[in-house]
């Protein structure tokens, strides 16, 4: 990574004398698709999901978000509206700057929006690598790795999808029917257990990182 790029925490140690506390319930809108005004949020506890609504009424989640990650500065920096919508997927603590806060900010002390524009252009890094990443024709990876990093996070071998098989598909590049596929690939290899609708036991953690990838899914 370029040492000039700024991590989440670091830009949280930056603002902290500005961020306010605060608590969302589940499936709380924090912004929409086309709103101008909003919130720089770092997330304390729980998920959000990242998405947009089509023209025919279905959504693709692009990003899942938990704790240790920003969301919804972009427009305070290009002043643009939000090009996503952001939405909690459970009991959500979070430090947040609104958008005037974060204007006054700016203007008071100007150098903070160069480490704000490092942090962005390590994202845009990551999903550059995480498209071509995604480019491999073997979907079996890219599901492993998905497995594992909710794993990782939940600290346990029974995990839960955070949304729909559907929706989770797409945030990770891949269409529903080859998602599916290749979870039932993992399952005839005695790697993953279904238990129930979205939920599933990791009953070899070892091969399920053997079939892996390392890819960034934020």
């Amino acid at each position: 990574m370029d040492s000039s790029s700024k991590s989440a925490e670091e830009i949280r140690e930056l603002f902290a004398p500005y961020f306010v506390e605060m608590n969302f319930q589940k499936n709380v809108t924090l912004f929409h698709e086309g709103d101008v005004d909003g919130m720089m949020i770092f997330i304390l506890e729980g998920s959000v999901k990242i998405f947009r609504v089509l023209p025919d009424g279905n959504s693709i989640t692009f990003f899942i978000l938990d704790q240790g990650n920003f969301l919804g500065f972009l427009p305070m920096i290009d002043g643009g509206p939000y090009p996503v919508s952001a939405e909690t997927l459970d009991e959500v603590k979070a430090l947040v700057i609104t958008h005037k806060d974060f204007t006054k900010i700016l203007k008071s002390d100007p150098e903070l929006a160069l480490p704000v524009l490092q942090y962005l252009s390590k994202l845009f890094r990551n999903a550059f690598d995480i498209i071509v990443k995604r480019s491999n024709r073997d979907a079996l990876p890219v599901v492993a790795s998905a497995f594992l990093e909710l794993y990782k996070r939940e600290s346990r071998n029974d995990i839960t999808l955070p949304v729909s098989s559907k929706e989770y598909a797409l945030s990770i590049g891949l269409t529903p029917e080859s998602f599916s596929r290749k979870v039932s690939e993992l399952v005839k290899e005695n790697i993953i257990q279904r238990i129930d609708i979205n939920k599933f036991k990791i009953l070899d953690v070892d091969k399920l990182r053997a079939f892996s990838s390392p890819i960034n899914f934020f």
